[in-house]
C-alpha cells in the first residue's frame, strides 16, 4: 500500500533520527557535573539536587526544555550553544534514518517537528546533509508550546500550506508523535525501536516505510 497525495514527511528528532545519548548526556550528566565542580560537592549530591529541580518544573512547563534557562538557574555561566558544541562528538544518527532520508528526500519535502529547543536541533542537524530538510519546527522555540499538541501540528500545516492528509509524521513517542497528529488527519507512524508493540501504524525501523515511497 502506498500513501497517496503525500507532499511532506515530518520527523521527530531525538529517538527517531538521532540517538538520545547526546541529549541525555547533556541533561543527566554534564549539567550535574558542572554544578558539582562549581559548588565543590559530590556528583551524586549534585544529581539529586538537579533532578529534583527538573521535577519541580515538569514537562508541561516550557522552561523544562530550555537549556539556557537551566544554565542560568544553576549559575553555571556558560552558553548552551558553546556547551553543546563541545559535546557534539556524542551525536550519533541511526543508520536506518540516514538511509531513509537519502531515499525520501528525492521525492518528498522533509521537515523536522520536534519538542527540542532550537539550540539542540541546530547542533544535531549540523552534521547531516542540509539538503534533507526544508523546514525545522521546534514547538518550544517557534511556537512557545511546551509539548507537541494538536495546535502545534495545525500550525505546521498552515505554515506549509498543506492539508493534514498530505503529510506523514514519524516519531518515537506514541502519544505526541502518533495519537495526537492522527486526530487532525495526519498520516502518523509510531516508531517503536524497542520492538515492544505491533500494529498497522507501528514500525520498528524507518526501513519499514520504504515500501510506501
Amino acid at each position: 500500500m502506498k500513501l497517496k497525495k503525500i507532499k511532506i514527511i515530518s520527523f521527530d528528532l531525538d529517538g527517531t533520527l538521532v540517538k538520545k545519548d547526546f541529549v541525555d548526556y547533556f541533561w543527566l550528566e554534564l549539567i550535574p557535573e558542572l554544578y558539582s565542580i562549581k559548588n565543590k560537592i559530590e556528583l551524586k549530591k549534585a544529581k539529586e539536587y538537579i533532578f529534583n529541580e527538573y521535577d519541580k518544573i515538569g514537562k508541561e512547563d516550557i522552561r523544562w526544555y530550555l537549556p539556557n534557562y537551566w544554565l542560568n538557574y544553576f549559575n553555571l555561566e556558560v552558553d548552551s550553544r558553546e556547551l553543546l558544541k563541545k559535546i557534539s562528538n556524542r551525536i550519533e544518527y541511526y543508520q536506518d534514518a540516514l538511509n531513509f532520508l537519502e531515499i525520501a528526500s528525492k521525492k518528498y519535502t522533509l521537515i523536522i517537528s520536534s519538542n527540542a529547543a532550537k539550540e539542540f536541533i541546530e547542533i544535531e542537524l549540523e552534521m547531516l546533509n542540509k539538503k534533507y530538510f526544508k523546514h525545522v519546527f521546534s514547538c518550544v522555540s517557534d511556537f512557545n508550546i511546551p509539548r507537541k499538541n494538536i495546535e502545534f501540528y495545525k500550525l505546521i500545516c498552515e505554515k506549509l500550506n498543506v492539508k493534514p492528509f498530505e503529510m506523514i509524521h514519524i516519531g518515537d513517542d506514541e502519544e505526541v508523535d502518533y495519537q495526537i497528529p492522527i486526530q487532525i488527519g495526519i498520516n502518523a507512524f509510531y516508531l517503536d525501536r524497542k520492538n515492544e508493540k505491533n500494529g498497522k501504524y507501528i514500525i520498528h525501523s524507518l526501513n519499514d516505510l520504504l515500501h510506501l515511497l
